[in-house]
């Protein structure tokens, strides 16, 4: 398999998706059956999504399209030449947003009848009790809702937001007006209030949790990341710091796990998995990462190559330097790069 790895992409890509922006069987993540996606994947970008049948992926450090697999990643076909971002699984049908003209469309799962929802330019869709949620790109990211077939457009927010959480019909956001602090409202807008007056960068909320990273700017401009912490969703004075690194190049839940990026020592670093607790952290991925999504077994990652330093880079890409797409099994220890379509 050839590999054409683009270099600079990963510090952009990281910095478009954290700032711009798998169907988990769990009681700490929402019904799979009222959300597209979940909390954590679509904040990172929404590159993975899968059901009970598929997993769906883009690689989105090549023009490679949407390609649909089995759960075992057998029989890989492309569905889609069109890149796309914030992909949604919701009642048999595939939506997202194409890289090219930022609208969002939906699909069937075998990559008939495309259809454009809307001609809104969009970013961070997600679905959720038979709405689309989306950060409106020509109304200064303000938070919208439409329904599936691109009626009834509603503004929900009167300010920009970013990293949108939805469960039990409330959205939690970040307000970059206001330092990215947390808030949090009622799906119609409605009681819309701070939560927690710290600067944030990732957010990931879950039935029980909000997961999110913290950081503060220094003098010369640059920010310090300051850990990974724990709130009570429906109690935000019980919170916990589970992590006192990591977390700025993406947080992501399932089940009882959570993923992290240890970037304690630069942009990105291998990517983690610890309990809710934040103990029994254990490296899943050497390297540097960032913006991992994980549904069922399967995770996604974004990967900076550094042959000479790490072995694993080494038998695979022998000196090769650069930013690849990762797919890698959870319960086969495996991983590949795809830089070139798999079908």
């Amino acid at each position: 398999m050839k590999n054409y790895i683009r270099k600079d992409y990963f510090i952009f890509l990281l910095c478009f998706l954290c700032f711009t922006t798998g169907i988990a069987r769990c009681s700490t993540n929402p019904s799979s059956a009222d959300y597209g996606n979940t909390n954590g994947n679509i904040n990172n970008g929404g590159c993975l999504v899968g059901n009970d049948s598929y997993i769906f992926f883009v690689n989105s450090t090549q023009e490679n399209g949407i390609t649909r697999m089995d759960l075992d990643g057998s029989n890989p076909i492309c569905v889609s030449p069109n890149n796309v971002h914030w992909m949604n699984l919701y009642k048999y049908q595939l939506y997202f947003i194409q890289d090219n003209d930022q609208c969002m469309y939906k699909m069937n799962l075998d990559g008939s009848s495309c259809t454009k929802i809307s001609t809104i330019k969009a970013k961070q869709m997600t679905l959720a009790y038979d709405w689309i949620f989306f950060l409106n790109v020509d109304d200064e990211s303000k938070i919208y809702k439409i329904k599936a077939d691109g009626t009834e457009s509603t503004e929900v927010s009167e300010e920009g937001a970013q990293q949108i959480n939805i469960v039990d019909h409330h959205i939690y956001y970040l307000q970059p007006n206001n330092q990215f602090y947390l808030y949090e409202m009622s799906l119609d807008g409605s009681n819309n209030h701070c939560i927690l007056e710290q600067s944030c960068r990732s957010l990931v909320a879950t039935t029980d949790y909000l997961f999110y990273s913290t950081y503060i700017k220094l003098e010369n401009g640059n920010t310090k990341p300051r850990g990974i912490h724990r709130m009570n969703r429906t109690n935000p004075l019980e919170t916990i710091t589970i992590q006192k690194q990591g977390g700025f190049g993406g947080i992501n839940v399932q089940g009882d796990s959570l993923y992290f990026i240890d970037d304690s020592e630069s942009f990105a670093g291998p990517l983690m998995k610890s309990s809710l607790h934040g103990e029994d952290s254990t490296v899943i991925i050497n390297g540097h990462c960032a913006i991992p999504e994980i549904t069922d077994h399967w995770i996604t990652t974004v990967k900076t190559l550094y042959p000479t330093i790490y072995s694993e880079d080494r038998a695979h890409f022998d000196f090769q330097t650069g930013t690849i797409f990762m797919l890698f099994n959870q319960e086969s220890k495996e991983w590949i790069s795809v830089e070139e379509p798999l079908y």
